[in-house]
């Protein structure tokens, strides 16, 4: 014979076991973030007078990109050159890589957060005034071709 208690007592054992299970499977979704799947670049990463030269070696949009780049500040750059946190997503070229990274002077050399497409959060390195050549990739610091 069911009693309104037990009736009550079924029904909360019954909603608790959903949300709990509700809890577990939403645990696994956000632990299990999607990657996107990383496309190559190469870069040669020079240092000027004033500022920082990029050369595209693979996957670039820009052959050579040169800008001006005070101690302190920073550029984003994108596989089409200098961009910003607004750029246009949508545009996706199958011979282009898919990279964001922002490019930092710092007192010693040079800071790099990758933003999007890159292997590496954060990579950084020092240069010699005027005498900085390394090239970098998506998965970081590299040898070149």
């Amino acid at each position: 014979m069911i009693t309104k208690n037990s009736g009550k007592k079924f029904i909360f054992k019954i909603s608790l076991s959903i949300i709990l299970m509700i809890g577990a499977y939403t645990a696994v979704l956000s632990q299990t973030k999607a990657t996107p799947e990383l496309t190559k670049f190469l870069i040669l990463v020079e240092t000027t007078h004033d500022g920082v030269k990029l050369t595209g070696s693979q996957g670039c949009g820009f052959i050579e990109l040169n800008f001006s780049l005070k101690s302190g500040n920073s550029q984003l750059v994108d596989q089409f050159g200098m961009s910003s946190l607004k750029r246009h997503k949508n545009i996706n070229d199958g011979n282009l890589a898919n990279f964001l990274f922002k490019v930092k002077k710092t007192k010693k050399g040079l800071s790099f957060e990758g933003l999007v497409g890159t292997k590496w959060e954060k990579l950084s390195f020092s240069c010699p005034k005027n005498k900085c050549h390394q090239f970098i990739d998506q998965n970081g610091i590299t040898e070149g071709k």
